[in-house]
């Protein structure tokens, strides 16, 4: 038995799918593959794969992760030409890679992520005060969000690894933030709600991106396809 680390693209209309239908469309894509996929055993047998951390419904992504598992070897350009021939207009493979089989699933790897984060308010706004939100947000020890219902009470810099200010274009602001994974997270939408209600900002629009995703390796953080 193989196992080939698959990285996707996940954009445009398909990032309103949420993770279980991403799970059957990859599913459907790999049935009509020529691929030797391995069956899991039990009453309803199915390809055997697992995913990394699911993304909130409505981001876009280029860091969706999925290990595959299959009887032989096959080329890796091969399994990318496959896959993108059947997969659906949004959803691209972008990178395979056959790993150990023994490493840990990917849930269990992944640590961080790095996001891309498009704001728009509802009035213009220059870089240095964007800036000096900033400081005065990162510079609180803890922050209350609701989640599933409940309010809860997060620690910042056990979930914020770091938060930077990309471009500010009147009242369009660019973010990149790495977030922990661990335990109680901060998505990038609650993060932006946190930032603005802070200053009184009013949210136009926001447009959330996955760039990356992370694991530990050498006390260095890692992207999960070369882990």
């Amino acid at each position: 038995m193989h196992r080939v680390r698959l990285k996707l693209a996940k954009i445009d209309k398909t990032r309103f799918l949420s993770h279980l239908e991403l799970m059957r469309t990859f599913e459907r894509a790999l049935r009509r593959t020529s691929f030797p996929y391995v069956i899991t055993q039990g009453y309803s047998p199915r390809p055997k794969f697992s995913w990394g951390p699911p993304l909130m419904i409505g981001a876009s992504s280029v860091s969706e992760y999925v290990d595959l598992f299959t009887k032989g070897k096959i080329g890796v350009q091969d399994l990318v030409s496959q896959f993108n021939l059947n997969l659906p207009e949004g959803l691209k493979v972008i990178e395979a890679n056959y790993i150990d089989f023994s490493l840990p699933s990917l849930m269990s790897l992944a640590a961080v992520a790095l996001y891309e984060i498009g704001v728009e308010v509802d009035k213009d706004i220059n870089e240095e005060i964007i800036k000096d939100y900033l400081d005065s947000f990162l510079s609180l020890k803890k922050v209350k969000i609701v989640k599933k219902g409940k309010e809860r009470v997060v620690d910042l810099k056990d979930k914020i690894l770091s938060l930077n200010l990309s471009k500010v274009d009147k009242r369009k602001i660019l973010f990149r933030a790495m977030l922990s994974l661990i335990s109680e997270t901060i998505s990038p939408f609650q993060l932006v709600e946190l930032i603005l209600a802070e200053k009184g900002l009013n949210l136009v629009q926001i447009d959330v991106s996955r760039v990356e995703l992370y694991g530990w390796k050498d006390k260095s953080l890692t992207s999960l396809m070369n882990l």
